[in-house]
């Protein structure tokens, strides 16, 4: 990555807004593999053609699991799964057939570790930016546990309609790297507005989170934000993926 989109992108952060950079070569590929495996592990688990408890495990505040397979909500109409490169092993100690599903976990592994790669120079980046608040240390002392989240929605008809309500990530950064249509939102400080957010093609949007509030003192703020389906778009329902960079002080 070159050094200028690094910097930029980080800056834009720290400015208050959200920043953008290319996207690492062979990432959006993985990404979208992982996600095309992930509607047919998805499509298995609601016909109880899998085992869920033995797709997920470290359960969440929400009692949602919050690492693996989450917990399918009908509320919701998603199908979440959470990768780190522990994630396989676990999965196999639980009993999951994770063997059959070597194109799905390659994919998986792939993404993960480019988008953690260009994480760790963001967060050289912050460092040289906030050189009093400790991140970059502190994102290192998190280990390899930061989450890549895929996401496959339902199919839905009508008019657009939000999939993910305004909130705000609890990670450091959140790195907002595949959808499948512009559905991307956020809500200004202070006003109740959707603002849409054009991610340009080939590219990630990076944008902070609760962690980056705190670390900062709130000198930058977390950004609120959610997103749409827009069936004209996406006609097979909405897919997207995040990487979550965290570090160790807690959120709260």
């Amino acid at each position: 990555m070159r050094r200028t989109d690094v910097h930029d992108a980080a800056y834009a952060v720290v400015s208050g807004g959200i920043g953008f950079v290319p996207a690492p070569p062979g990432c959006l590929t993985a990404t979208e593999t992982a996600l095309e495996e992930l509607v047919r592990l998805g499509r298995l688990r609601r016909e109880d053609g899998i085992a869920e408890e033995t797709w997920g495990y470290a359960p969440d505040h929400k009692g949602q699991y919050d690492r693996g397979l989450s917990q399918y909500r009908e509320d919701e109409r998603k199908d979440t799964f959470h990768y780190e490169p522990a994630t396989y092993e676990i999965l196999e100690s639980k009993g999951a057939p994770v063997h059959a599903w070597t194109k799905f976990f390659r994919a998986q592994d792939e993404s993960w570790r480019l988008l953690y790669s260009l994480a760790d120079e963001l967060m050289q980046e912050f460092d040289r930016l906030l050189p009093d608040c400790g991140i970059y240390d502190s994102f290192k002392g998190y280990g390899l546990r930061h989450p890549n989240r895929g996401i496959v929605y339902e199919r839905r008809t009508g008019a657009d309609r939000e999939t993910a309500y305004p909130h705000c990530d609890r990670g450091f950064i959140s790195l907002h790297h595949s959808e499948t249509g512009p559905g991307f939102f956020i809500v200004p400080k202070d006003s109740k507005m959707r603002l849409r957010i054009h991610i340009p093609k080939g590219h990630i949007g990076i944008f902070p989170g609760l962690k980056c509030q705190k670390m900062t003192n709130g000198l930058v703020s977390a950004i609120v934000h959610g997103t749409y389906e827009v069936p004209v778009r996406e006609p097979n329902g909405r897919r997207a993926s995040v990487f979550f960079a965290h570090t160790t002080i807690s959120h709260l």
